[in-house]
């Protein structure tokens, strides 16, 4: 009796010195924040103040670079910069492009200083300079994008996407593709393809330049970075590679992720001659490329026909999860009629028969028995 009173104690004792400890933790926290707040807050005030006394003939070269060569006050001086942007009023809106145009050569300056530090300076100049309008008409952009080809060479993975995405927000469809180019022969850390492919998405130029170019050095690009091209192009609806991708769905290559690309640029970009192609990828039960099995199977929705609904319903009793949700979808899309799967539906296949009735319910038909 007397050692349960002495635990129970002991734990009482433990649990107001952990509800004490939690309350000054909180307590200090918050005072921390609020501190953080009110001086954000300020900066903030002072940065917008800058850009009032900045205006017209005010303007001062040595202070932006002395301020701007700091990474804590150029995200500051972001922040405010993107408010400004996005801000409904004119008055506004005018104010930071005019501040954005007088201090365009000091933004060079700064990227030159940022080249002689370290891979997080470099993030911080990229980041910033793929949010600012730098690109105007009649601007010359070339010494710029010059610095931000610099950087990929002995950067993060953060610089390398900022410095990409800074380059595609610049318009110019030479630079994109020199960045791929370096990305391409220096990279041992490849940046995500998705990263790549929005950057192309938010390219400001000739999307068709752009895509001519990279046709033209396609050669010079490793695979990882054809692919994200690849789903660039198909996310345009761009026909620019309608025909030179074919052979690489007849052994050019044997990445998996690379075949799935072009299978899902085809799925987009309707191809006769890529048909037949896809059927037989549709028809693969190589384990090691089971995902192209998958992939093709969802491209044949874009080729409807008797011989697609035939590798459909062979597929929908696919031993792969995927391959046969992927086929059951693609039915209920070809095939108005659910009686016309009879074979499936009359089948012993539970599973089969669960995945078409999912999706047909999904249209609010079902199959009579």
């Amino acid at each position: 009796m007397i050692w349960e009173f002495n635990f129970l104690l002991f734990y009482l004792i433990l649990l107001v010195i952990i509800s004490i400890f939690t309350y000054f933790s909180i307590s200090l926290y918050q005072r921390y924040t609020n501190f953080s707040a009110k001086r954000s807050d300020k900066e903030k005030e002072e940065v917008r103040k800058w850009f009032v006394e900045m205006k017209g003939l005010n303007y001062d070269s040595e202070m932006f670079y002395r301020d701007v060569t700091s990474p804590k006050k150029m995200i500051v001086f972001l922040e405010i910069a993107e408010e400004l942007l996005s801000s409904s009023s004119q008055e506004d809106n005018d104010l930071i492009k005019d501040f954005i145009d007088k201090s365009y050569k000091d933004w060079l300056r700064v990227g030159q200083y940022y080249l002689k530090k370290s891979s997080t300076h470099k993030a911080y100049y990229a980041y910033a300079t793929s949010k600012l309008l730098f690109k105007q008409e009649g601007r010359d952009t070339t010494e710029l994008e010059s610095i931000l080809l610099k950087i990929p060479l002995q950067s993060s993975i953060y610089s390398k996407n900022h410095a990409f995405a800074a380059l595609t927000s610049l318009g110019n469809p030479h630079s994109v593709v020199e960045g791929l180019e370096r990305l391409s022969h220096e990279d041992l850390t490849p940046l995500n393809t998705k990263l790549i492919t929005d950057s192309l998405l938010a390219f400001t130029g000739d999307f068709d330049e752009l895509l001519h170019l990279l046709d033209t050095n396609w050669s010079q690009l490793s695979s990882h970075y054809q692919t994200a091209v690849i789903d660039f192009a198909r996310i345009k609806g761009s026909a620019q590679f309608q025909q030179f991708l074919l052979p690489y769905l007849d052994g050019e290559t044997e990445d998996v992720d690379y075949i799935c690309a072009v299978l899902r640029y085809y799925g987009k970009i309707e191809t006769e001659e890529a048909y037949p192609y896809i059927l037989s990828w549709a028809n693969n039960d190589d384990v090691d490329y089971i995902a192209c099995t998958g992939v093709a199977t969802s491209t044949l929705i874009a080729y409807p026909g008797q011989e697609t609904i035939e590798q459909l319903i062979r597929n929908v009793t696919s031993r792969d999860w995927y391959v046969r949700r992927n086929a059951a979808e693609a039915l209920s899309k070809l095939v108005d009629q659910p009686q016309r799967l009879s074979s499936v539906f009359e089948g012993e296949d539970q599973y089969a028969i669960d995945q078409l009735t999912y999706y047909y319910e999904k249209r609010g038909l079902s199959y009579e028995y």
